[in-house]
């Protein structure tokens, strides 16, 4: 990974979390930051997209919509739950943000194992491990 991408990253990281924490800090309703960051992504994805719809090939399956329907119900019923959550008072947000985060890192590897049949090496396992701490950390 290059420079860039390295750079790409801390950003996307930084838009990742950013609406998460100033939605907690300046007190907005979980409700009102779900549909609110949820309506203006898809929005902001939509109009940066439009310039690149020439690139869609034909390749899409009847099988392959079904699939990616669920999953963006499953991800649509996830931002839910994760955006009451960041904004509950009982909840430490960095805690949460983090803990999600780290499974995020853990559970990617793992699909990416099984759809890609991809291999792991020595360094990738101990991540996986370091990951594994990290989130018994989060968790107490």
């Amino acid at each position: 990974m290059g420079v860039r991408d390295g750079l790409s990253a801390v950003f996307v990281a930084f838009g990742f979390v950013a609406w998460v924490v100033w939605g907690k800090y300046y007190k907005v309703h979980p409700i009102m930051l779900g549909i609110m960051s949820a309506t203006i992504s898809a929005f902001t994805v939509t109009v940066l997209s439009l310039g690149r719809l020439y690139e869609i090939n034909s390749s899409f399956s009847l099988k392959s919509f079904f699939a990616m329907l669920f999953l963006c119900v499953l991800y649509g019923v996830s931002f839910f739950v994760y955006s009451s959550k960041v904004s509950n008072v009982a909840i430490k947000t960095g805690d949460y943000v983090g803990l999600v985060s780290i499974l995020m890192l853990l559970e990617a590897r793992f699909l990416d194992l099984y759809l890609s049949g991809s291999s792991m090496n020595v360094i990738n396992y101990a991540g996986l491990f370091i990951i594994i701490l990290g989130v018994i950390c989060f968790t107490r």
